[in-house]
């Protein structure tokens, strides 16, 4: 059983004047345990791609499949990183963490408790009170990591979690999602990340999925086959990253 099918899906928008196609035949698919990376140019229909897998789009051909069931919707077991945070400014993080548990009907005294197991994962005990003015670009993101940790999902993907945020917050922040994802005490699997990052793609993936310009294709599949930890320096990592540029420029 595949844990993730994406097969011949595309995406096209149309108005009463034109239309518009982003995605053109997209196929691969994902393991359980995987973490895999989609990069291509800006405006390749990357975030598109991840919105359709986590049933927030629909795509116009084509389907999806999370663990042999079709995607129709918002699908159980899968969440969503977004890269603008996304948070309710009005909210605590406590509040915010636990909105979605809210939405589901947990009971208050259950969701409280679940959301402080993971906020408390991501670095965040102390700060449940805050308000997300009161906190670093950091802090807030680790703030939507937990409220999607909340949803206890095996798929978790990740919309360019990390590309609003300062090099040394985001490099701390990738190794943090790097312990999450191994972490077997943790529900999630498998991880779906869009980057346009091709170092931190190569720092992060066991396969980056590269697509073309839009309409966007696959062109490329490649399997990342360097240990872990992994060394920015290491000439291995500079010729995977070189491999990369060169399928995309």
């Amino acid at each position: 059983m595949k844990f993730l099918e994406v097969k011949h899906v595309s995406k096209t928008y149309t108005d009463e004047s034109r239309s518009l196609t982003v995605l053109k035949d997209i196929s691969f698919a994902a393991e359980e345990g995987e973490f895999i990376c989609v990069i291509g140019p800006s405006g390749s229909g990357k975030s598109t791609l991840l919105r359709m897998i986590t049933g927030l789009d629909r795509p116009t051909g084509g389907e999806i499949y999370f663990k042999n069931r079709k995607v129709e919707g918002v699908a159980d077991k899968v969440a969503m990183v977004f890269q603008s945070f996304a948070l309710f400014p009005w909210l605590t993080v406590l509040d915010n963490v636990t909105i979605g548990l809210e939405a589901k009907g947990i009971k208050r005294k259950d969701r409280i408790a679940i959301a402080e197991k993971y906020i408390d994962k991501v670095g965040l005990d102390g700060f449940e009170e805050a308000f997300p003015r009161e906190l670093s670009g950091g802090m807030k993101q680790r703030v939507g990591l937990a409220r999607a940790l909340t949803m206890e999902p095996e798929l978790l993907c990740m919309d360019e979690p990390f590309s609003a945020l300062d090099a040394f917050t985001a490099q701390n922040l990738r190794e943090e999602v790097l312990d999450l994802w191994l972490d077997e005490n943790l529900p999630v699997k498998t991880v779906l990340m869009v980057t346009h990052g091709i170092e931190e793609a190569v720092f992060m993936a066991d396969r980056i999925i590269v697509l073309s310009k839009r309409p966007a294709k696959v062109v490329a599949d490649v399997k990342v086959d360097l240990p872990r930890p992994r060394n920015m320096k290491d000439r291995a990592f500079s010729e995977t990253a070189d491999r990369i540029y060169s399928l995309i420029f």
